[in-house]
């Protein structure tokens, strides 16, 4: 894809005729200074956006991943008691009986 050409103003009207006998569409372009830095800008503005809103979804996976070992940690603990208080209820049982 052809974005720009810089032409000599002698050729240029010859080149332009050259480019719409090929269909190519020839449109004219001045450079504008404020509206080049405004582009910067914006792009810079975009930029930091996309790089905090990558930190934020890091964090956030951190703090997901972090909330699932606790669960499973929590989980682990449960299963622990629930074994322990088994055992006391066998030993009870069994101290009741003999």
């Amino acid at each position: 894809m052809l974005i720009s050409v810089v032409v000599l103003r002698q050729g240029a009207e010859h080149y332009k005729n050259l480019c719409r006998e090929k269909r190519f569409v020839v449109r004219p372009f001045k450079f504008d200074p404020a509206e080049d830095k405004a582009e910067k800008e914006r792009k810079d503005q975009l930029a930091t956006k996309k790089k905090k809103l990558w930190v934020r979804l890091a964090r956030l996976q951190f703090v997901a991943a972090d909330l699932a070992d606790s669960r499973l940690l929590l989980s682990r603990a449960c299963m622990l008691m629930y074994v322990l208080c088994s055992c006391c209820l066998v030993l009870s049982l069994l101290l009741h009986v003999a």
